[in-house]
């Protein structure tokens, strides 16, 4: 039986996921390889190639170490909890604040950072705020530019 064909199909839909970040698809990809490699059978020619350009990713890394995640392409950290709606409704709040884009209290005047106050507010970590904020920072610098334009 030519496992080939068996399994190519399934291997294309997981193989697109796993080239997108999804762990659990490059977990089914490894645990399959590995269970077709100690048989001694062939690897369906998607998953070969899958399989060889993250080993050779990993194989061409500089330094001392090898990043799997890398080259796998997996992605780290979880997604948001938040609605985009919600998510750009804190990076707003962030963005039209006076105090200064820190997560701590400032040296000169005994405030907090705007990140630290939008995550009392908001409900968040420090941390997740800024991440927000970071990813809307830009959008909202080309619309305050397109104002500034059109005065």
């Amino acid at each position: 039986m030519n496992t080939n064909n068996i399994f190519k199909d399934c291997f294309e839909v997981h193989i697109d996921q796993a080239v997108r970040g999804d762990i659990s698809s490059s977990k089914y990809l490894l645990g399959k390889a590995s269970k077709l490699l100690r048989a001694e059978e062939a690897l369906p020619s998607n998953l070969s190639d899958w399989l060889a350009t993250a080993l050779e990713t990993m194989a061409n890394s500089k330094g001392d170490k090898i990043n799997a995640n890398e080259a796998f392409k997996v992605k780290r950290g979880r997604k948001s909890t938040h609605t985009s709606d919600e998510e750009e409704l804190i990076a707003q709040s962030i963005h039209a604040s006076n105090l200064g884009l820190h997560k701590g209290e400032s040296t000169i005047n005994g405030k907090e950072g705007a990140y630290t106050e939008a995550a009392r507010e908001h409900n968040v970590t420090p941390n997740t705020a800024e991440k927000i904020y970071k990813k809307y920072k830009e959008g909202f610098e080309i619309d305050e530019e397109l104002r500034r334009q059109h005065e």
